[in-house]
């Protein structure tokens, strides 16, 4: 009984944590693509799930590409860290018996 609870308890604080890491780097790819075209972020919400800003010179490119930013930076985020993890779990690994 005692794991199920550990197991809930962890559930849900990696959810509490992990939805605003991840509307953060949403938002984030949003207004770093407003940045790259010259645009002055003058709102950002984590918790609103809300990114404004003014000027900025777009073109239909850019702005599809403002739009698709949000799911592209937290997905980079994600292989970036798992290759990360994936080179340090390696490093430990290569001096084992195992050799993997």
């Amino acid at each position: 009984m005692r794991l199920r609870v550990r197991s809930m308890i962890s559930a849900i604080a990696s959810i509490l944590v992990c939805i605003p890491v991840y509307i953060a780097l949403h938002e984030g790819g949003h207004a770093l693509v407003a940045v790259c075209c010259g645009a002055r972020i003058t709102k950002f919400s984590v918790f609103g799930a809300y990114t404004a800003y003014e000027g900025g010179t777009f073109t239909a490119v850019t702005l599809s590409l403002t739009n698709i930013a949000g799911m592209l930076l937290p997905v980079v985020a994600a292989v970036v860290y798992m290759l990360t993890y994936m080179s340090r779990s390696l490093s430990t690994t290569r001096g084992s018996a195992h050799g993997w």
